[in-house]
């Protein structure tokens, strides 16, 4: 529901403050195809990287290549997300 209300297609997951994984539209839908798994945790991807506000757009797309998302932290708080759609949006 969060991300639907957000227009969002995945989002981090956290345990506490700490990031311990990734769950998508993807993730999701295949847990209800598979009513086995139906914890976050069962479904969850690994961590998306994590950079520094000053992490220029270079930096950012390489790692979009592999990741879906990317979070942005400063001093160890995340403040931000960008995707691919973020970078394609300041073309």
């Amino acid at each position: 529901k969060k991300m639907r209300s957000h227009g969002i297609s995945q989002m981090p997951v956290l345990r506490g403050k700490k990031i311990v994984g990734l769950v998508g539209e993807s993730e999701i839908l295949d847990a209800l195809l598979d009513e086995s798994k139906n914890k976050i945790s069962e479904i969850m991807k690994e961590p998306p990287p994590i950079v520094s506000p000053e992490a220029g757009a270079e930096v950012v797309s390489n790692l979009l290549k592999f990741y879906p998302i990317v979070l942005v932290a400063n001093k160890g708080k995340i403040s931000g997300v960008v995707t691919k759609s973020d970078l394609l949006a300041r073309v």
